[in-house]
């Protein structure tokens, strides 16, 4: 019976120790992502305003981006005739707050999501396109 206990908190250890550090992993990544963003993000406006204001020349975001800085739902605030934007805010306990953005156009050929941290960063590794 000794030996069922031992191996039970052994057990425990072990997951305990991998989720400290996974949890420490993620911190980690979230302050790589923090030490190269412009300004806090607060509100949802300003997250919408991170994604707008994101300039990337390279890969599926970058080419998306530059597809959608010409529809008038990118500029707006709100839903128009060229699309529109859903933010939601979330929080990661210990690590960060931030905001998932996500824009499409009415006609559905562009669509981009990405997460916005509370430090301004832009998640790219996370972000989804299509178009």
């Amino acid at each position: 019976m000794k030996k069922f206990y031992v191996a039970i908190a052994a057990v425990g250890l072990s997951i305990l120790l991998i989720g400290s550090a996974m949890l420490a992993l993620e911190y980690n990544r979230v302050q790589n992502l923090c030490r190269s963003s412009q300004s806090p993000v607060e509100t949802a406006h300003d997250a919408i305003d991170a994604i707008r204001n994101y300039r990337v020349s390279s890969g599926p975001v970058g080419r998306i981006l530059s597809l959608a800085r010409h529809l008038d739902g990118f500029q707006s605030d709100g839903w128009t005739k060229g699309g529109g934007w859903d933010v939601k805010g979330w929080n990661k306990p210990l690590i960060t707050r931030g905001y998932s953005v996500d824009f499409d156009s009415r006609d559905g050929q562009i669509e981009i999501k990405c997460d916005v941290l509370q430090c301004g960063a832009i998640d790219i590794s996370n972000c989804l396109t299509m178009g």
